[in-house]
Parts: C-alpha cells; structure tokens; sequence
C-alpha cells in the first residue's frame, strides 16, 4: 500500500512539473472576436492553440522547435489535420521582426486574421 501511495504521489509530481513548463506566448487583442491564448514550451516543434473550449495542436511547419528568442519567424499550423473544421496557423515573429504575431483563422469558409500580443 505504501509503495502504490509513494508511485502515485510520484506521477502526480511528475506531471505536474511538466505542466509548468508550458506557458501562454501570446493572447488575441481586442479586435479580434475570438479570444484566443497560444500556449508553448521551450524546445517543441508544437504549440497549443486554446479558445477557452478546446486546445488545439499546431505543428511548425518547418519543423522548426519553439524559441523565445527565436532568430527567425515560424509558422506553426494545424492545416494537415484532416478531422478539424477550423484551420489555425499562428505566425511567430523573429526576435528582431517589427511585425506583430498573429493567427488566420479559417472556419466554415470564412477567414479571420486576428493580430497577437506576445506576452
């Protein structure tokens, strides 16, 4: 019973270390309708696109990994995924780009392009 105990207090920690380590990068602003949070980690060539009610995973297109403080501008969609109704792909500036960082949003034949807050 002990050892059952001890291995759960175990997972348990364990995951939720891991979930510190994802983070929000990036939140719509106000002239967007949909309030959307881009959530990333360090190192992954995939971030998480959450809308309050689904997350949502986007791959970088170029196989690039996530970096804050990246020297390039990447792209990471989710338009390989043939079962989601929407399409997303979330465009992360380099570090030295003026641009904003922003998300197209392609759903039932309308298409949004919402600018981003880095946080």
């Amino acid at each position: 019973m002990k050892s059952f105990l001890f291995f759960s207090i175990m997972a348990l920690s364990s995951l939720s270390w891991a979930a510190q380590d994802w983070k929000v990068v990036a939140v719509t602003t106000n002239d967007c309708k949909e309030k959307i949070q881009v959530l990333a980690k360090e190192g992954e060539s995939f971030v998480y696109l959450d809308d309050g009610s689904t997350k949502t995973k986007l791959f970088a297109v170029d196989g690039s990994a996530y970096s804050e403080q990246s020297g390039k501008m990447i792209s990471f969609s989710n338009s390989l995924d043939k079962t989601s109704l929407e399409k997303y792909t979330f465009t992360q500036p380099s570090m030295v780009d003026p641009n904003p960082a922003k998300i197209h949003i392609a759903s039932n034949g309308l298409k949004a392009n919402c600018k981003m807050k880095l946080k």
